[in-house]
């Protein structure tokens, strides 16, 4: 695997910059330990006590005890976790107890075999074909919620020998050190990737060592990986927003006790339009195309009781112009986008195929937008049919907030949806999420 040392060398200087105090990682200092180590090892305790004896009882459920680990506040920092997002912990909680236990049966095949690459293999096939069953109903986990299940299952059981990982932050982190992507964009998991995964962290373990660092695990590695590739996050520019936002909305105190203002400009018709969708649109997701498609036009482009005539106007992608027969085709690719999860591998294949359908002579005079159309339409639709799992994401103001609190775009214009960036997006939503708690 190559390796470009000016890049470790500045990616130390980054790490060295995040903890000041930090010393070794036997040394860490009181800012490391609080944000990349502490809870970690409260959630290893927690795996040693609850997860790991259940591994010598035969047949029995490893799944749910190692899911409620992950949901559970943690004494260090008042939170969840942050590794795994509740998003992907409530695909296992809506299994049927019959459903847990094969899916636990799966991962815990891994565990017991020691992450070899067969076992892993195994596993990526198994988890996929069980989420295919047609007895999974509701959000389907995707490649990357697999990959990253597995993954800390393993670093929590040996810890010195396995790294947890997941696509946004190690792929960005791997290209810096060595040129090369880890995952492959949309992938599944495989043994090869895995063991192609783990011996990047242990290229970067040895680096460390060697640069008197003294990591004492792959937590550490996976600490050192994350704050190299995550940008800087500005807490003066969002507490400074926080304090902009209580002033503009009169009597917030939080999003339980939001004030008359709030409620009126910013929760009532968002409340209105779920409940609508709930009603009118949602039944229609297993119907003829054209009547959902009639029905979500209406949802999103009707007038509101609560406000804002005109609904979400914005996001109409189909005008009068466009022949029958593609309003038929871009309706059932919604639809198969909300029947599948909207997981990554759901989300590209609408991105192109929604693209290629709609770039035509219909619609030339409006084609620089449609991929921003294409893109509201989408993120709309996941946010209304999951309300409170998915943003809806409006570039122009996904932007501003990214330069403000990452200092970097989110949203590059003209960019066509695809799970990469949906993955973004969710990732940026998940730290204001942990930020605002």
């Amino acid at each position: 695997m190559p390796w470009n040392e000016d890049e470790f060398q500045n990616a130390c200087r980054k790490f060295r910059n995040a903890f000041p105090d930090l010393q070794t990682f036997e040394q860490p200092g009181e800012r490391y330990v609080y944000e990349e180590r502490a809870y970690k090892d409260e959630l290893f305790g927690l795996y040693d006590s609850e997860v790991r004896p259940l591994l010598a009882e035969s047949g029995s459920d490893i799944l749910s005890p190692y899911c409620n680990i992950l949901l559970r506040r943690l004494a260090a920092t008042g939170e969840q976790q942050n590794l795994i997002s509740w998003r992907t912990i409530d695909k296992i909680s809506d299994l049927s107890a019959k459903q847990t236990l094969e899916y636990g049966r799966i991962i815990r095949e891994v565990v017991e075999s020691n992450g070899t690459e067969d076992s892993v293999t195994a596993y990526g096939e198994a988890e996929l074909q069980f989420w295919q069953s047609e007895s999974i109903s509701g959000l389907r986990a995707t490649g990357a919620d697999a990959r990253e299940l597995v993954s800390l299952l393993l670093m929590l059981h040996n810890p010195r020998e396995y790294m947890f990982f997941k696509f946004t932050y190690w792929n960005d982190s791997a290209k810096l050190l060595t040129g090369e992507p880890l995952i492959k964009h949309g992938s599944h998991i495989t043994g090869e990737e895995f063991v192609k995964c783990q011996k990047f962290a242990r290229s970067v373990f040895a680096a460390l060592k060697e640069a008197g660092f003294r990591p004492m695990d792959m937590i550490d590695v996976q600490g050192f990986l994350y704050t190299l590739a995550t940008p800087t996050w500005n807490q003066c520019a969002f507490d400074s927003s926080v304090g902009h936002f209580k002033q503009r909305y009169e009597g917030f105190s939080d999003f339980s006790s939001c004030g008359e203002v709030y409620l009126r400009s910013q929760r009532e018709f968002k409340q209105e339009i779920v409940a609508r969708y709930e009603t009118s649109v949602k039944p229609l997701i297993e119907s003829d195309s054209i009547d959902f498609l009639n029905a979500y036009h209406d949802l999103i482009t009707g007038d509101l009781e609560s406000q804002r005539p005109g609904g979400f106007e914005g996001w109409r992608v189909l005008t009068s112009e466009v022949p029958q027969e593609k309003k038929v085709a871009f309706a059932s690719m919604l639809q198969a986008l909300i029947r599948s999860g909207a997981n990554r591998e759901s989300i590209d294949q609408y991105g192109n195929e929604s693209y290629q359908l709609l770039e035509s002579d219909e619609l030339k005079g409006d084609s620089q937008h449609i991929p921003e159309k294409l893109r509201g339409t989408a993120t709309l639709l996941r946010s209304l049919h999951w309300p409170g799992k998915h943003p809806h994401a409006i570039r122009a103001v996904w932007n501003a907030a990214g330069m403000k609190f990452r200092e970097c775009e989110l949203i590059e214009p003209g960019a066509v949806v695809d799970g990469r960036l949906i993955d973004k997006l969710d990732d940026f939503a998940e730290d204001v999420e942990y930020a605002l708690n």
